[in-house]
């Protein structure tokens, strides 16, 4: 199902000579007071990193616990004016710690209590101009070498590079049900006044809306192979791979509407791998490789039961997947009982289970693959005795 997340920015007055009557003074002025930027998440976050995995779990429309939590994930926000210049706060005190640009790229750390307080990675606490009506756009990228983005014309950009362990989002305000209410009885001239000083008095505040923009793949694997009764296999998985698109440009703020934030670059299609998080690391750190070559100990061993394998793959959505399980099985080698194991990769295309449909952004598959083992050659000769098909005579002279 499709994922989103709702990332709320609380813009509250945190003095109390402020009230829902506050006026305009001199047509388009605000009060003196200075209303601080508090930022915050809402609690429940539905699913998803150059990663550190996917944030979330699954939607699962029947039980509260699909409602799961934000973990400490980094989100960028951008704080930008009607012209979508970088919005700033302009003081005379040259040693103010608030003046200059208030989020430009700004790194948010979201919480790990279940609450909804976030905070600014540099501990810095923000206000809003007094005049002005600004936007609030964030992005995920998950990759601590990713570019900076670019205002170009009438949007920001980003390129991007994928690796199949991070989630690409975007983010931009939506008004709730409750917010619109609000709106509706303030003064007609004053409707528009988001976001701003004005409309943080007044009981609205930003609230920002991720969205996933990849498709992501869960991997169950089994040998199919196993007879009746055994226990173990003989198979053991060192690597699942697919073809996606692995760069690309993200459209993070513009004016009007966009049909699509994210635009992949067509020629940039390689394989990808599955990682796995490492034993007792936090969901935060990177994912490691599946398996490590050459080490036997690290390879996955399989049952006759479908079983997760590692962490799932966030990939560029397609109508189909080309993909590779790479397995290792021991096999002997002679006929006196030598063995060594061999890894052999098994293609395969993953495919829509629905006819006609196609892989959809913000969507999550479970990819469940049936493995069998090598099966030794064994040829057999049967000798067939010929057939006496009788005498045949000829005298060659007489035959011209």
């Amino acid at each position: 199902m499709k994922k989103s997340l709702f990332f709320a920015l609380a813009v509250a007055g945190m003095f109390s000579s402020c009230s829902s009557e506050d006026a305009i003074v001199g047509g388009d002025q605000e009060n003196s007071e200075l209303v601080p930027i508090e930022l915050g998440v809402s609690s429940k976050v539905i699913n998803g990193t150059r990663g550190t995995g996917t944030v979330g779990t699954v939607e699962n429309e029947d039980t509260e616990a699909s409602a799961s939590q934000w973990a400490g994930q980094k989100v960028n926000v951008y704080m930008l004016d009607e012209n979508l210049d970088v919005a700033n706060f302009v003081s005379e005190n040259p040693a103010s710690l608030i003046s200059g640009p208030i989020f430009e790229n700004a790194t948010l750390i979201t919480p790990t209590d279940g609450t909804s307080t976030a905070y600014r990675e540099d501990r810095l606490v923000k206000y809003y101009p007094s005049l002005g009506n600004f936007s609030f756009w964030g992005y995920r990228l998950d990759d601590p070498n990713a570019a900076e983005p670019q205002k170009e014309g009438d949007e920001w950009n980003v390129d991007f590079t994928i690796d199949g362990s991070q989630d690409v989002m975007v983010a931009k305000t939506e008004l709730s049900d409750e917010d619109k209410t609000t709106i509706a009885e303030w003064p007609t001239e004053n409707q528009g006044r988001l976001y701003s000083a004005y409309s943080a008095r007044h009981g609205v505040q930003p609230t920002l809306k991720f969205e996933h923009l990849l498709t992501r793949l869960a991997f169950k694997v089994k040998d199919a192979g196993m007879g009746e009764g055994e226990t173990e296999s003989a198979l053991k998985v060192v690597a699942i791979r697919v073809k996606s698109k692995t760069t690309g440009k993200l459209t993070i703020a513009y004016t009007g509407e966009k049909e699509s934030v994210i635009a992949f670059n067509e020629d940039s299609k390689e394989f990808v791998s599955i990682k796995k998080r490492a034993e007792g690391t936090a969901v935060n750190e990177d994912l490691v490789n599946l398996t490590t070559e050459g080490d036997n100990t690290t390879y996955i061993p399989l049952t006759n039961s479908l079983e997760t394998i590692g962490e799932a793959l966030l990939v560029s959505p397609e109508d189909e997947y080309e993909m590779e399980i790479v397995l290792a099985q021991t096999v002997k080698t002679t006929e006196d009982g030598d063995t060594q194991e061999e890894l052999f990769p098994v293609p395969g295309i993953i495919r829509p289970a629905t006819e006609g449909d196609t892989f959809k952004t913000g969507y999550s598959y479970v990819v469940n693959v049936s493995v069998y083992g090598l099966q030794q050659i064994e040829i057999s000769t049967t000798l067939v005795p010929w057939t006496d098909g009788g005498n045949v005579d000829i005298t060659p002279e007489d035959q011209f």
